[in-house]
């Protein structure tokens, strides 16, 4: 269907635009900063097929009362070099039409 086609799009440029930060410096707090993506009334299988073909992992996860699903960020790091991937993670997404924002959890 057209929109897991536009979703799976949209996270393969995610994680070519993740990938530009793999040589960051990781210094800074730890953490489990990821992008994460409003879907209304997506199946949660339909969600994690679409993550599958772009690489990823993915789970639900309620913001205010908000079913959204985080992603997860293909890119060796666990401090700054992740945050900044899950950043322009988001942005792409958001470039692709979707409601997203940077889910930020610190370690």
């Amino acid at each position: 269907p057209a929109k897991q086609y536009k979703l799976v799009t949209a996270l393969r440029a995610a994680v070519v635009a993740a990938h530009t930060h793999a040589a960051d410096p990781d210094d800074g707090s730890c953490n489990f900063d990821a992008p994460a993506v409003e879907l209304p009334r997506w199946r949660e299988d339909q969600v994690e097929a679409c993550a599958a073909a772009a690489g990823l992992l993915c789970h639900d996860w309620s913001c205010f009362g908000t079913r959204m699903f985080v992603f997860s960020v293909p890119v060796a790091g666990m401090a700054s070099r992740r945050t900044n991937a899950a950043e322009d993670m988001t942005k792409v997404l958001k470039e692709h039409g979707f409601t997203a924002l940077t889910y930020y959890q610190p370690d």
